[in-house]
């Protein structure tokens, strides 16, 4: 359901620079997630009591965090990222961290952002985490 929009950007052999491949994908993600934010809200719900739905999400993120893993580690050979990170454990991080940002902002109403505060924090923390570095202009 909301991997696809960030797979198509950040997976993807995109001509953007890291830091637009990531805004990119926290537009696309946040905007999906706003648009089936009730159901969202009620898989997270349901998965905490319902073992098939619980091993349904978590296959999600295990697909999610393999194709962010596998992104870190081209930005890491292309020295574009921190080479000390561990690309599976960053990409579950982040990802957990995405995921549960969205549900506190656009399904539970606790955090208080507009989209393009959400888009512009959430991309920044990205950036941070991963050190993105830009690449050297070809001479």
């Amino acid at each position: 359901l909301l991997v696809a929009p960030l797979d198509e950007v950040i997976i993807a052999k995109s001509r953007l620079a890291p830091r637009q491949r990531i805004r990119e994908a926290m537009r696309r993600h946040f905007e999906s997630y706003r648009q089936e934010a009730r159901i969202m809200g009620l898989i997270e719900h349901v998965s905490r009591y319902d073992p098939e739905i619980n091993a349904l999400r978590i296959a999600r993120h295990e697909r999610y965090t393999e194709r962010v893993a596998e992104s870190i580690r081209q930005l890491q050979r292309r020295k574009l990222a921190d080479p000390k990170l561990d690309p599976q454990v960053a990409a579950a991080a982040l990802g957990a961290l995405t995921f549960r940002f969205a549900e506190l902002w656009l399904v539970q109403g606790v955090v208080k952002c507009t989209l393009e505060q959400g888009i512009d924090q959430l991309s920044r923390i990205f950036e941070n985490a991963l050190r993105i570095r830009d690449p050297q202009p070809k001479a």
